[in-house]
């Protein structure tokens, strides 16, 4: 149980790393905000569903 939610930590803090890196390489593009955007509001609606 542990071991599973310590993986689980360890790839959302992966993917947060990856998500900043991205926002600042795309930093001049609104078109890359909008995308982000969307994005952020379907992992909303994925969550909203699983409960």
């Amino acid at each position: 149980m542990k071991k599973s939610i310590s993986i689980a930590i360890s790839v959302m803090l992966l993917g947060s790393n990856l998500a900043l890196a991205g926002t600042d390489f795309y930093a001049t593009s609104t078109m890359a905000k909008q995308v982000h955007k969307t994005q952020t509001h379907s992992l909303n609606a994925s969550i909203n569903i699983n409960e």
